[in-house]
């Protein structure tokens, strides 16, 4: 006979922390590379893409509020319990093998993240210190980054992901200020840059699925921010401030930057602020000091969820959750996210992988299949259409943006001449 059903604890979250915690997530990772991706595919493919796949991924957002509300999974003890991480999200979507292939994808996704974070970091600290090198200071980085990974409770990340907003919010004001003051070309919005609608080259704008989307792929962790909350009935206020403010702020981020460098665009916005000698050293400096800043900020939200399912499956294992193995586990994982950056140091090339491969999978159609899976009998048609319709752009989104995310850069040395000189 089948134990009760287990109700989840309750966190101690408010709605202001896990709000900040959401926003903190979805930018920062992929909005330095909107620009660049503007420049690939123009105003009308990046105008474009950037909404609905803004419009998508909210979507999605707030079907994983319902479905862990309304989901009820048999564990193993034969205890019933509510969706408690992304890897049931798979179980509902796909059953069994599901939990076991979305479990791996959801680490893998984030393991990738948290290697884009400690790259973009390191790359914004080289600019101010071009005389150390950048694999030296990704080792520096390290030991921060297993300082924030100490820390359980996501309520503690809520003052950091506020550093983190803050940092971002000084680069768009930095960034405008000097787009406005400066009147040369390019670096200046007084005078724009070259731009174009239609993509310069149509080859390569498979890759911007990726990056753009890399901007709106922080679902994985909004199952451990849901139940962290202390009233989780306010998850769709969070989602809606959340991607209210992400989408204002990454259109600005990506329409200034591509008016004020056009063409030349680099894969990220802050390179191009340090190579214009006519703006304010120390105000551009100081944007390149908080964009390196801001990723230590997010190792702590991307990295505790790793760390969370390694010891739940030592646990498994070995019988021991946590004690004397938790520490030494967590710094062996930061270990591995420095060796992964120093082997793939291509920002671009991690964005637009994770973009393609794992955020429209984790994202977009694990959601969507979940519950469909859950709630087709009780559908209106309009979502029904709306739900196959993101479930046919996830599918266009895997394969082409992958594709193009693992071609060698030779292949499209047009787009990339710039960001290999860098």
């Amino acid at each position: 006979m089948a134990l009760p059903y287990a109700t989840p604890p309750r966190g101690s979250c408010t709605l202001a922390q896990t709000a900040f915690n959401a926003i903190n997530m979805l930018l920062g990772i992929g909005v330095l590379a909107m620009p660049f991706a503007f420049r690939i595919a123009g105003w009308g493919g990046g105008l474009l893409l950037t909404w609905l796949l803004l419009a998508v991924t909210r979507y999605t957002a707030l079907l994983i509020g319902r479905i862990m509300d309304t989901a009820v999974i048999q564990r193993a003890d034969g205890r019933y319990t509510g969706v408690m991480s992304y890897a049931d999200l798979g179980f509902v979507a796909f059953g069994r093998v599901g939990h076991t292939l979305i479990g791996s994808l959801f680490m893998m996704e984030l393991f990738g993240a948290s290697v884009a974070l400690l790259i973009l970091s390191a790359d914004s600290f080289a600019v101010l210190w071009p005389e150390v090198a950048v694999v030296h200071i990704k080792w520096l980085i390290f030991g921060v980054m297993v300082v924030t990974t100490i820390p359980r409770r996501f309520n503690i990340f809520g003052y950091t992901s506020l550093l983190g907003i803050v940092a971002l919010v000084n680069l768009a004001c930095i960034l405008i200020y000097n787009g406005l003051a400066y009147d040369g070309v390019p670096g200046s919005l007084r005078h724009p840059a070259p731009t174009t609608w239609l993509p310069p080259q149509w080859f390569p704008v498979p890759l911007t699925f990726g990056l753009v989307m890399a901007g709106y792929c922080s679902h994985s962790v909004f199952p451990s921010m849901y139940r962290e909350m202390a009233q989780p009935a306010e998850y769709p206020r969070v989602v809606n401030i959340a991607y209210a403010v992400t989408g204002l702020f990454t259109m600005l981020i990506a329409v200034a930057g591509y008016l004020m460098f056009g063409d030349q665009t680099l894969e990220e916005i802050t390179l191009n602020l340090a190579t214009v000698n006519g703006y304010p050293r120390r105000l551009t400096a100081l944007a390149v000091f908080l964009i390196g800043v801001n990723p230590l900020t997010k190792f702590g939200l991307t990295v505790n969820p790793i760390a969370q399912n390694l010891e739940a499956w030592l646990a498994r294992c070995c019988a021991q959750r946590g004690g004397p193995l938790r520490r030494p586990l967590r710094t062996a994982l930061a270990v591995a996210i420095v060796v992964t950056a120093c082997y793939f140091p291509g920002f671009h090339q991690v964005m637009a992988l994770l973009g393609s491969l794992l955020a429209f999978t984790i994202s977009v159609m694990t959601p969507c299949i979940g519950w469909w899976r859950l709630a087709m009998p009780a559908m209106a048609r309009r979502e029904q259409a709306w739900l196959g319709f993101c479930l046919v752009l996830s599918v266009i989104g895997i394969v082409l943006g992958t594709a193009w995310a693992i071609l060698p850069l030779h292949l499209t040395p047009a787009v990339f001449s710039l960001t290999a000189a860098v």
